[in-house]
């Protein structure tokens, strides 16, 4: 990552890395959530076991296989053996699209409103005429993962911490659910739950997209709007080591956006990027406090950041969940994870 610091660099020893307790923080991404399963692969690969597992959106479906103790294989086929239409499908209801009361008011408040003298203006008649406040819903999703698991509670290992991050979409407020709450310092917006598929489909409706997902008679949606790369939820429960995974890298694009997909690419990239950044200078800051005695309630913990090569190429790209992508960001993450522990790439 272009702006970690130089120490952050320098991988943690071995025996920091093997005995210490291990966090791994997974962010939001949509399909290139799948650079998430070859992290997982190399982290397994090393021998290690994180007891910590923190994640929103698509990070929270392989946080979760991981933490459900599936092999690297098994999350490596979640992401290679699927294609879009097992994960989203379009809504049906067009009668629900349009808002036909809307257009019935009286004509002249109707020209009221196209020359700007009502109490709307044009733009918001407009948009207040589209009954529809989602496109796609992720019964395929849902129902996959509720037959691979065999049910709709996620058997956990009982060494392992998982948290999820939603945003309640009546409140805003930025919720955590997890398996077992912190050890001493509660945490504002945490749920401890019995952890469920609907659980992982809160944090990975994207609004407007995705229909919200419901819980106890509450709506979410996609933590990455709050939270993206949930460092913060991680470090709440005391890691020795967190390894935190991006979801993109900045581009440096030689030029202007181009077009409507390339302003939402680059708002995604941007979004992703202030997140990361932002928990990764908090996270320095205490560990600076820490060193220096000023803060004594926190311990220091080593930070591996690791981010994929490629930036977003298009929004297309983030609802793009056939194969082909999948496989080549599976590599790739494997990759930058060897790189970011300092460990050899097999013959």
């Amino acid at each position: 990552m272009a702006d970690a610091r130089a120490d952050d660099h320098a991988p943690p020893g071995g025996a920091q890395l093997r005995d210490g307790r291990l966090a791994l923080v997974l962010s939001g991404g949509g399909a290139r959530g799948a650079f998430d399963a070859g992290v997982v692969a190399a982290v397994h690969e090393a021998g290690l076991r994180p007891q910590v597992l923190a994640g929103t959106s698509a990070g929270a479906l392989t946080a979760a296989a991981a933490a459900m103790d599936w092999s690297p294989d098994r999350i490596r086929s979640l992401w290679t053996d699927q294609q879009t239409r097992d994960v989203y499908r379009p809504r049906m209801d067009v009668h629900r699209l349009l808002r036909p009361g809307r257009l019935l008011a009286d004509p002249r408040t109707l020209a009221g409103r196209v020359l700007g003298l009502g109490e709307q203006t044009t733009t918001e008649w407009l948009l207040d005429l589209v009954g529809w406040t989602w496109l796609f819903q992720l019964g395929p999703l849902r129902a996959r993962l509720v037959d691979t698991i065999g049910g709709e509670v996620l058997p956990l290992r009982d060494d392992v911490t998982l948290v999820v991050s939603a945003v309640d979409v009546a409140t805003g407020e930025l919720v955590r659910f997890a398996n077992r709450p912190p050890p001493d310092r509660p945490m504002d917006g945490l749920r401890v739950v019995e952890m469920t598929v609907d659980h992982l489909l809160a944090s990975a409706a994207i609004p407007g997209l995705f229909r919200p997902t419901e819980i106890d008679g509450r709506e979410y949606w996609d933590g990455g709007l709050a939270s993206n790369t949930p460092l913060a939820a991680a470090l709440q429960h005391d890691p020795d080591v967190a390894v935190v995974v991006a979801s993109s890298v900045p581009s440096g694009r030689p030029r202007p956006p181009q077009s409507l997909g390339d302003v939402l690419a680059l708002a995604v990239e941007h979004t992703f990027r202030s997140s990361i950044l932002t928990d990764l200078d908090h996270a320095r800051t205490v560990n600076d406090l820490v060193a220096s005695g000023v803060d004594t309630k926190h311990r220091r913990v080593d930070l591996v950041p690791v981010t994929p090569e490629e930036p977003i190429r298009g929004i297309g790209e983030i609802l793009d969940f056939e194969p082909a992508q999948a496989r080549r960001l599976v590599d790739a993450g494997q990759e930058a994870v060897r790189v970011a522990l300092g460990l050899d790439t097999p013959a």
